[in-house]
């Protein structure tokens, strides 16, 4: 479904609501400044970031602590050595969750940034003129370490045998629904797998979609998906929880991860152009 095209510049109401936008964090340094500034320069007044640290030990701790200093209405830091990833960032994600105060709320990666300007404004914009709507997500850039364009995740409608079996039309940092959908879904489980997320959304929500892209989601050596060793293991977590949900051992999903599975104990991963390989896996239209 699409937005109306409403504009909140334009339109009175009585009170805006607040958006929190939850990032946990574990020496990021190299990142963390380009994110948290697409965060405090959106145009929409009304955002809070949530940032957990899992105790960094390469700087990125005093660079939260000098913005929250200088954006104290904006950043809130949350300093929590406990949530140290073993597994995910499952429990910093769900430790910010709950300190969340916004409406809104969505994540973002300490390496990913929100897209333009306007991109809050316009998540607003939809759930001002889509009042019954619980969840939205948009389109999302995928870019290299660089910052620089790859191409673009859209945005699009999907059933949840897609969901399953296929593969994941949702970009999460450019997703966002309201604290409703959090209350009644629950917490994300210890390894913070958003895919589970979104699938435990997508059976109890409808699920609507706007095509302005919101977020730029960063690939490079140190992410999850940013090398083919790495992403071998998210298909497998993949596939488990797909199977989990009821999905299909032999749809789509669960041939990629067979495929992949082969290929590394083969020990032909390197034969895979990783970059165009990772395009049309994860290309949707």
């Amino acid at each position: 479904m699409h937005n109306s095209g409403l504009d909140i510049k334009e339109t009175i109401v009585m009170e805006y609501p607040l958006v929190s936008i939850v990032t946990p964090v574990l020496n990021g340094s190299k990142y963390i400044r380009d994110c948290i500034e697409s965060v405090v320069t959106q145009e929409y007044p009304y955002i809070e970031h949530v940032i957990i640290d899992g105790g960094s030990g390469d700087g990125t701790v005093e660079i939260l602590n000098a913005y929250s200093a200088k954006h104290p209405k904006k950043i809130r830091f949350i300093y929590s050595p406990d949530s140290k990833p073993r597994n995910g960032p499952g429990e910093a994600l769900n430790k910010g969750l709950i300190a969340a105060k916004g409406e809104i709320i969505g994540w973002l990666g300490a390496d990913d940034t929100l897209f333009t300007q306007d991109a809050i404004r316009k998540i607003v914009q939809f759930f001002l003129s889509s009042p019954k709507a619980q969840f939205v997500h948009g389109g999302c850039n995928i870019t290299n370490e660089k910052g620089e364009f790859i191409y673009t995740h859209k945005a699009r409608d999907f059933t949840l045998d897609y969901l399953l079996n296929e593969n994941n039309p949702i970009a999460c940092p450019s997703a966002f629904y309201k604290r409703k959908v959090v209350e009644t879904v629950g917490l994300l489980d210890e390894y913070g797998n958003d895919f589970d997320y979104m699938i435990r959304i997508t059976k109890v929500f409808p699920i609507y979609w706007i095509e302005d892209v919101i977020s730029n989601f960063r690939v490079h050596n140190e992410s999850e998906t940013g090398n083919l060793e790495s992403y071998v293991k998210v298909l497998k977590k993949d596939y488990l929880v797909m199977r989990q949900h009821g999905g299909s051992i032999i749809q789509k999903r669960a041939r990629r991860y067979y495929m992949f599975t082969l290929l590394k104990r083969l020990g032909l991963l390197s034969l895979v152009p990783f970059v165009r390989k990772l395009k049309k896996m994860t290309k949707r239209n």
